[in-house]
């Protein structure tokens, strides 16, 4: 069970039916327990201030989730990469051209203003650094542009055995496919009670109910858009491989 001083970190890879835990999660904190800061600017609060919060959710890299002080469990959802990023293009092009203008959202307006083989080939930094191997650079460190270029990303072998590494010192990884076998899983070792039913929030199904949303169509995957979203996985496909692999090891309370 989640002991009295520890605290509960997720990290919420986009696409990841990260969205369903965070709101089922959520529910077991008071609101003055989680943490707002839900991104890896978390990295530059005061290790004082973070201490008052128990509960941490956002879309960290490991930089962020290493910040964050004292005793933790931490857990995170993976998803098939290829299908999180069709999942992203889908719901970010979703959102009305007046929500984006409003909020000046650059990863929707990317994906209105560009078909799905031209989004999957844009250099536009806020689309490469959400769909470029997003699993594996997230598990190494910062995501940001700046830090991905080196020679860890280049060596595909070293690129995913430390991200792995980095994921087997998790205690534990839920599957977007399996939510409803690893989630009750979960809530019994964190020592929550039980729930009738599991949250399914972003789906694609509900987005025309969504506020600020409407539905769009989906194209066809032509053989060059395949040969597109395969290129920016190069990573990630090996890597998630890997954990589907290791999905009973993954779900332990304390790793080795």
């Amino acid at each position: 069970m989640l002991a009295k001083d520890e605290r509960l970190v997720f990290l919420h890879l986009p696409k990841c039916a990260g969205t369903s835990l965070h709101a089922l999660l959520s529910n077991f904190f008071k609101p003055d327990e989680i943490c707002p800061h839900r991104g890896d600017v978390i990295t530059t609060v005061n290790a004082e201030t973070l201490r008052r919060y128990k509960f941490f959710s956002g879309h960290f890299t490991k930089f962020g989730v290493d910040a964050i002080p004292g005793p933790k469990r931490v857990i995170t959802v993976l998803r098939d990469p290829y299908q999180r990023i069709l999942s992203l293009y889908y719901f970010w092009r979703s959102h009305r051209p007046d929500v984006i203008e409003r909020d000046n959202l650059k990863g929707p307006r990317a994906a209105r203003e560009l078909g799905l083989l031209d989004f999957l080939k844009s250099n536009r930094p806020e689309v490469v650094a959400n769909i470029n191997n997003t699993l594996t650079r997230s598990l190494l460190g910062p995501i940001h542009l700046s830090q991905s270029a080196g020679y860890r990303l280049r060596n595909v072998n070293y690129a995913v055995e430390t991200a792995m590494l980095n994921l087997q010192r998790f205690n534990f990884v839920a599957f977007a496919d399996t939510m409803d076998e690893d989630v009750p899983l979960l809530l019994s070792i964190l020592g929550f009670p039980s729930v009738d039913e599991i949250p399914r929030l972003n789906t694609f199904d509900k987005l025309k109910d969504a506020a600020g949303l409407e539905a769009v169509e989906r194209e066809e995957i032509t053989p060059e858009i395949n040969a597109a979203l395969e290129s920016i996985i190069t990573l990630d496909r090996p890597f998630f491989a890997r954990a589907q692999r290791m999905r009973h090891t993954l779900r332990c309370p304390y790793p080795n």
